[in-house]
């Protein structure tokens, strides 16, 4: 916090001497937040929506968001209308874009593991204001390789694979 400024040069320039005043305070930039929805859980190859991801900044700054996964599921945005940036549909995204029109693509989230994975997921969020203000937040996804169907002569279906038995 700046507790006083010095206006001016020296005084006696042009006649005019400015000299200080006080008491103005500038306030600092607050760090965006970024909220995420608890632990999930997947079913291998099915896409999953993520609800109740969203960011806040108390200074409205526009923002760029990275979404990462750690292993190689993909994640999409189904709307990214306003935002500019690239990776939508693999396992790595950056978009930029004010605050509403990044909260709407976060509305918008989905996971979908690799094919036929089964195992623990990742999902890294992270956000920066461009004025010192950054938050980074974690997604645990549990996937699960569900069998969809076993017929009496011991076929199976596993996500999109069928095996003969």
């Amino acid at each position: 916090m700046i507790s006083s400024v010095f206006i001016g040069g020296r005084k006696g320039i042009g006649g005019v001497g400015l000299g200080s005043l006080s008491g103005i305070s500038v306030p600092s930039n607050q760090t965006p937040t970024i909220t995420v929805p608890g632990a999930q859980s997947a079913t291998a190859n099915i896409a999953l929506a993520i609800t109740g991801t969203s960011l806040s900044d108390a200074d409205g700054n526009p923002q760029t968001i990275t979404i990462t996964t750690n292993q190689s599921g993909t994640i999409s945005l189904a709307s990214t209308t306003g935002l500019t940036g690239s990776g939508d549909g693999t396992n790595s995204l950056s978009y930029s874009g004010s605050l509403a029109n990044i909260n709407t693509a976060l509305a918008t989230l989905t996971y979908t593991s690799a094919l036929n994975y089964d195992g623990s997921e990742i999902i890294s969020i992270g956000t920066n204001d461009g004025a010192s203000g950054s938050d980074s937040k974690t997604i645990a996804v549990t996937v699960t390789l569900n069998p969809i169907f076993q017929d009496a002569y011991g076929s199976h279906t596993y996500g999109e694979i069928a095996f003969a038995g």
